[in-house]
């Protein structure tokens, strides 16, 4: 017997249909830059139009049987608790000019690390389109800044997954939560916020290196943006660079500082260089 299921495709709404919401990421940083109120503008329809959904799903759900309304009603009621927060992280944005300012540099960071990966490394980023945001990935983005913000927030209790299919952009959403985490840090707590924010586990080996190249990808565009801005005169960033590290194992990447410096000297000494020994550096 082979069992079957037939699985539905998955795609998000198109932007046309949200008319109102900025998804522009620049577009976004410069209305950020400006003010709370003119942020809250251009993103406030992006929950309305949700509540809407939601509405003609609740229409939809009446007309099934016991069982599967039961499972509906479940659904309907998650997704009004997801809208409530997309609604309170725009309230942060508006009154919380920390939150403001870290959410410009995230969309400012991701859509110069976006940029430069769509040119490729002999491409014009400045030649590219602008990066723009899925509405999902905006959607996720907003309703858990408020738990960033806030270390007494309810939600922090909550693990909230992004479901979605291979390719649809998954791995953007959430390294722009992590931009936003660093930034905030930064901006509330001085150099004290220059340690360790964000954590990542990769449970399949085989995605492991291009997800840590895409977050590299990352920390290299905001840490050019915080030395753009000492250059101004900003020292908001810090003066600690940012960085990025990677641990895998032993047999992968060295176990400690002191076999990290060994190792190092062994690539730079190819007569020494043990091709099959642990390395610190896995990004050409």
């Amino acid at each position: 017997p082979l069992p079957t299921a037939e699985v539905e495709r998955v795609a998000p709404t198109p932007e046309k249909d949200l008319r109102g919401v900025a998804f522009g990421m620049e577009q976004l940083a410069v209305i950020a830059a400006r003010s709370g109120a003119d942020l809250a503008a251009a993103l406030e329809p992006l929950p309305d139009l949700y509540r809407v959904w939601i509405t003609s799903q609740q229409a939809l759900a009446t007309g099934l049987e016991p069982r599967r309304r039961e499972t509906a009603n479940k659904l309907l009621a998650g997704m009004t608790i997801a809208c409530g927060r997309i609604s309170e992280g725009i309230n942060v944005l508006k009154r919380d000019d920390h939150a403001r300012r870290a959410f410009a540099f995230m969309n400012e960071a991701i859509a110069t690390a976006a940029r430069r990966r769509i040119a490729g490394p002999q491409g014009d980023p400045a030649a590219q389109k602008e990066p723009r945001w899925r509405p999902f990935q905006l959607a996720f983005i907003l309703l858990n800044l408020s738990s960033l913000v806030d270390k007494a927030h309810p939600d922090r209790e909550s693990v909230d997954l992004l479901f979605f299919p291979t390719g649809g952009g998954k791995t953007e959403a959430y390294l722009g939560l992590a931009a936003f985490a660093i930034a905030h840090r930064r901006l509330t707590a001085g150099e004290a916020g220059s340690g360790v924010p964000v954590i990542m586990r990769y449970t399949l080996r085989l995605l492991t290196l291009q997800q840590v190249q895409r977050a590299t990808a990352l920390i290299c565009a905001m840490e050019k943006l915080r030395r753009d801005a000492l250059v101004q005169g900003d020292e908001s960033l810090g003066i600690e660079p940012f960085t990025i590290g990677l641990w895998v194992g032993n047999k992968v990447t060295p176990g400690t500082t002191e076999d990290s410096h060994r190792a190092i000297e062994d690539i730079r000494n190819p007569g020494k260089y043990n091709a099959g020994a642990a390395s610190p550096a896995q990004l050409t």
